[in-house]
């Protein structure tokens, strides 16, 4: 008779996650362990479902006692199965599997996916308008899940391995010139975003990293400001993280003139809120300016002004060529 458990292990963030209830298999002689697994939002059904399987005559996976692993199952057993996968990727990784990916292929057997339904996936996700490199990103995160099927004994072969994705073409993008990043930052003068865009230009740092920096961050002596936060968004929320690489954590170093304005910015948010290690780029309320916020108002600023129409992204872009000339 099979033997069966239940378990659950916290996420990244330290939140539980769903129930997963496991089926130990008799092992065949010379073969490797064998196990059926499924996964449950509560204890009581992974234990009903544990009570109905160990109670059936045979055993499941012999004949006629068919007991599939279904990729839903699987894709939520793996997104729980990666402690060292950054908070931001996984929040990704979840949506692509909710959205996209159980909808699709949650009922049929992990074993038994082909690398022309995966195929078909593709054509059907292109077929509702999503942009090639959304579609790439979800067929990345499907193949990583079969990747570890594959590792786990699950199945021999990665379906999602070797499909035909759409191509992604190069964005065409006017960037901007030394006149058009003075003017901007002149026609922003006075403003509560101005420090924001001035160390985007002058820097180069991501929006992530500047909205993630504290008043600890700056380093009066060194005239430093050190990189050791992020806040970005991913999947409707707002996430607060680390650098993507060990390259990520470093000390940017200002000009005089930059920090005077992180000077004077840090006076006029004192006012507001008192002397406190807080955000360096908030509202007068004290809330953190939201990632989604600062790159509508980027937009707008630049659209009434005008100018080449460019991501905050491409800021980098362009403070790497103003650096250069």
């Amino acid at each position: 008779m099979a033997r069966g458990s239940t378990y659950r292990r916290r996420r990244p963030d330290g939140s539980w996650g769903r129930w997963h209830a496991v089926i130990d298999l008799p092992r065949v002689p010379g073969g490797s362990r064998r196990q059926v697994t499924r996964t449950f939002d509560t204890q009581r059904e992974a234990h009903a479902w544990l009570a109905h399987m160990t109670s059936r005559t045979g055993e499941p996976g012999e004949p006629g006692v068919a007991c599939p692993l279904l990729v839903s199952d699987w894709l939520h057993t793996w997104l729980e199965d990666q402690p060292l996968t950054r908070a931001s990727t996984l929040a990704t990784q979840r949506g692509h599997v909710e959205r996209h990916l159980v909808p699709a292929l949650g009922e049929r057997d992990v074993a038994a996916v082909s690398a022309q339904d995966v195929q078909t996936l593709v054509h059907a996700l292109m077929a509702r308008g999503l942009a090639p490199a959304t579609v790439a990103r979800i067929i990345a995160t499907l193949q990583s899940a079969f990747t570890a099927a594959v590792r786990a004994g699950k199945r021999a072969d990665n379906p999602a391995r070797g499909v035909r994705l759409p191509s992604v073409p190069a964005p065409v993008r006017d960037l901007w010139s030394l006149a058009d990043a003075q003017g901007f930052l002149a026609a922003c003068a006075g403003t509560g975003v101005e420090v924001l865009w001035r160390l985007a230009l002058v820097t180069g740092m991501r929006r992530g990293e500047l909205l993630g920096l504290t008043w600890s961050d700056l380093d009066r002596a060194h005239a430093c400001l050190q990189v050791r936060t992020t806040r970005t968004y991913v999947a409707g929320e707002v996430l607060t993280g680390t650098p993507k690489s060990g390259h990520g954590r470093r000390a940017v170093y200002l000009d005089a003139t930059t920090q005077g304005f992180l000077r004077r910015w840090e006076l006029t948010q004192a006012r507001w809120l008192g002397v406190q290690d807080s955000w360096v780029f908030t509202h007068i309320n004290g809330e953190p300016f939201a990632p989604a916020w600062v790159s509508r108002q980027f937009t707008a600023r630049i659209t009434d002004l005008g100018l080449p129409l460019i991501r905050f992204h491409d800021l980098r872009h362009v403070s790497a060529i103003l650096g250069l000339s």
